[in-house]
């Protein structure tokens, strides 16, 4: 505030204290307390329209543009986090349908492994004493005798 502004101030106060003064000493203000916040208020409209004249509307827009470039920060910094958040969504769902294609071939081994056995099972059923041993030497390399 420069010195301009600040004698015009208390010029402005020192005549509204003057005049109240004045309309006291003359019993045209009463000093009840209804009365005395309803000249308060009224005294506090011009008091703000000329702090903010002489101060000038810049600081409210300096505190207008401070806001939004917060928001803007804030805006920026959620989607950020929201791009690494569907990011690691995305890598997890990628893990998640790799594993489930090797549980799906481990299944189909299974199956393989499990059909095989049921099949030699019945070969074996089918197989005569003879044979048996015969395939039961070949299996295991052994030597007849």
């Amino acid at each position: 505030m420069s010195f301009k502004n600040i004698i015009i101030t208390l010029i402005v106060i020192a005549v509204v204290i003057l005049g109240l003064g004045y309309l006291y000493t003359e019993g045209y203000i009463n000093t009840d307390w209804e009365i005395l916040t309803i000249i308060l208020g009224a005294l506090a409209i011009p008091y703000k329209y000329l702090r903010n004249r002489f101060r000038g509307f810049a600081g409210g827009y300096e505190k207008i543009d401070r806001i939004i470039e917060q928001q803007d920060e804030r805006k920026k910094g959620e989607k950020k986090h929201r791009e690494e958040y569907d990011k690691k969504i995305r890598e997890k769902e990628l893990r998640i349908q790799l594993l489930e294609e090797k549980l799906e071939k481990i299944d189909s081994r299974i199956e393989n492994m499990e059909m095989k056995k049921e099949d030699v099972s019945r070969e074996v059923k089918n197989m005569d004493e003879e044979k048996l041993k015969n395939t039961f030497e070949e299996s295991f390399k052994r030597n007849k005798g």
